[in-house]
């Protein structure tokens, strides 16, 4: 893990040019704005929401203990509790901190080494059959492997699932297709939650939008989307703008005091798409637009529409 963090980080950083200060500022800026969202009450429906890992981790890492008992008579190595411990404080920020319901990795990962260890131990044995631990063994190698083969299945059927259906389709003649080349080959199905950001709704979204641009822009020009993401520069093959922000969300990537500045957001755009019917939930959306419409109205001026977008070119 220590070795793979540096190795992701360097490819990661050279993607956006070694810019270090701009990591650290988006950061911080999506830290400032999430610590004003998070309630004490939300962490705590966390940590009961999560009660049933704790009750695990630390039935392993009890019952572990004991499978590698200190030599000394009378002595118990307990560092494994405190690794129980330490690793869902660990994940229960990390969830808190990322606004997650569950999922707990380095749980997980627990698992494993508590697994790990007790191998480890049991080839010190010279007759495992009559160690006193022997049921303690047992009981933590069979609920640690189960524990971590279940959640390892999960998130690999997850990855299989995906592939598979990349390689097969399946249902296409109900999957409405984006009309740009560079968009069509891929595919949006339908989903239970929030309609307005999969599927049917939100290739039609940038469809319409497509459409718009190529009636009332220039080639040269650049765009940018105020909505979550901004998929027209791609989309288009178009030089993208400097400004906006890779994912706009209100106090979550961004709030009233920790976010780019009017001139920054902007910054070097020709034209700003304004969603009519915006694919990021309202809970997000509204005070987002709220924070940057006088400088849209100060800096564009609205040039043309459809039934989903106003189109706004700069002044």
């Amino acid at each position: 893990m220590i070795a793979g963090f540096p190795l992701v980080a360097i490819v990661m950083l050279a993607y956006l040019g070694f810019d270090i200060q701009a990591v650290l500022g988006d950061w911080k800026m999506a830290a400032g704005a999430r610590a004003g969202s998070v309630t004490s009450l939300a962490l705590k429906w966390k940590f009961i929401l999560n009660t049933p890992y704790l009750i695990l981790i630390a039935w392993l890492g009890f019952r572990g203990s004991l499978a590698v008992e200190d030599s000394r008579p009378g002595r118990r190595n307990f560092q494994l509790l405190l690794l129980a411990a330490l690793v869902f404080a660990a994940d229960i920020l990390l969830i808190f901190s990322n606004q997650q319901k569950t999922q707990l990795p380095l749980s997980t990962v627990f698992s494993l080494v508590v697994v790990n260890k007790i191998v480890a131990g049991d080839r010190t044995l010279q007759d495992p059959e009559t160690d006193p631990a022997r049921t303690s063994r047992r009981a933590a190698l069979f609920a640690g492997g189960v524990f971590f083969l279940v959640q390892f299945a999960l998130e690999f059927s997850g990855l299989a699932y995906g592939a598979m259906l990349k390689a097969w389709p399946s249902n296409l003649h109900s999957v409405a297709r984006f009309t740009e080349p560079r968009l069509v080959p891929l595919f949006l199905y339908d989903g239970l939650s929030e309609p307005s950001s999969n599927g049917r709704q939100y290739v039609t979204y940038v469809n319409e939008g497509i459409h718009l641009l190529r009636n009332n822009t220039r080639v040269d020009e650049t765009v940018l989307t105020m909505d979550m993401v901004n998929p027209f520069p791609y989309a288009l093959g178009r030089r993208p703008a400097t400004g906006g922000i890779a994912a706009a969300a209100y106090r979550y990537t961004l709030s009233d005091m920790y976010r780019p500045s009017d001139e920054r957001y902007f910054g070097t755009a020709d034209v700003v798409m304004v969603p009519k019917k915006p694919a990021l939930p309202e809970e997000y959306f509204d005070g987002f637009y709220r924070i940057y419409e006088p400088g849209l109205r100060e800096r564009f001026r609205l040039a043309a529409e459809s039934d989903m977008w106003y189109l706004y070119r700069r002044k």
